[in-house]
């Protein structure tokens, strides 16, 4: 019976700090794909330009210093625990989950 290469088998790393995505290759061999930024990994932050506007990755890594009030990170650490997350910027609170957060990551990849 001929091999089945007509599915592609892909892993993801959603890291504490740095997310990313592989894929098998036609040797089967793991590849790192590049995200949107044109890197190999997606930096696991998320920031909040507003209420309807979250940003992830290294645009939000680099809001850290200059809005850390507007982004969250590590949100890994607390994955599994019963509870929401709540975005801290009083101007457009919000309640994520920790799972929405980490859905915001992969989406970047």
């Amino acid at each position: 019976m001929a091999e089945d290469k007509s599915r592609a088998v892909y892993g993801i790393d959603l890291g504490t700090t740095y997310s990313c995505i592989a894929q098998v290759d036609k040797f089967d061999q793991a590849v790192v794909l590049t995200n949107f930024d044109g890197g190999t990994t997606t930096p696991s932050v998320v920031y909040f330009e507003n209420k309807e506007k979250a940003i992830v990755g290294n645009e939000a890594k680099g809001m850290l210093s200059t809005e850390p009030q507007n982004c969250v990170s590590f949100v890994k650490r607390s994955m599994g625990v019963d509870a929401d997350f709540e975005s801290r910027p009083t101007s457009f609170r919000t309640t994520w989950t920790r799972q929405r957060f980490r859905l915001l990551s992969l989406r970047s990849l």
